[in-house]
């Protein structure tokens, strides 16, 4: 969270460019941090367990865990939208939409091997456009791409924000009896 916050403000509010596609990458991750907590936060609460104990629950625990899911359900279809837009999962018709909108930009591919790092020096720097033209096939209400991570990045700040107050909740709930110090 701290990388992504530091790229909103060096891209996002200061307009910085993102020559190692960063922004991407990060909200990519972030986006899927969201979706698994998502999930296993739905599976926590249809547990006999959860259920059983969830009458006894503090009320900011029972709120914390209650917002989280609140927050991930009404936002779960925008939460694997944009997972998607940022390349988690790329759609054929997104990368369609990229190759026929690119303008005269020409990317290139260059190896640049180096024995002391853990790669083989392949970089394709034309992959930044594709993937600027992909986020921009899924652009909602005609936002330009700014817009659009601005928006992400604030989905993904609250969704953060919301699991934490979930996992501070069943960390209380359930394991700081046992193993809180």
């Amino acid at each position: 969270m701290d990388e992504l916050r530091s790229l909103h403000r060096s891209v996002i509010e200061l307009g910085e460019p993102d020559k190692d596609q960063r922004v991407s990458y990060f909200l990519r991750r972030g986006l899927a941090t969201l979706v698994e907590f998502g999930r296993g936060l739905t599976v926590i609460r249809k547990t006999e367990e959860f259920k059983a104990a969830e009458r006894w629950l503090t009320s900011l625990d029972a709120r914390c865990i209650g917002d989280a899911d609140r927050f991930l359900q009404r936002n779960w279809p925008r939460i694997k939208e944009l997972r998607n837009e940022f390349a988690g999962h790329i759609q054929t018709a997104a990368v369609d939409f990229a190759m026929k909108h690119l303008s005269n930009e020409v990317g290139m591919v260059t190896w640049n091997p180096n024995s002391d790092q853990w790669t083989i020096g392949i970089e394709c720097d034309f992959a930044g456009i594709v993937l600027a033209g992909v986020t921009s096939s899924k652009l909602q209400g005609g936002a330009d791409v700014r817009t659009e991570l601005r928006n992400a990045f604030r989905i993904i700040s609250q969704g953060f924000a919301h699991a934490q107050g979930a996992m501070c909740g069943l960390v209380h709930a359930f394991l700081w009896d046992r193993f809180g110090t």
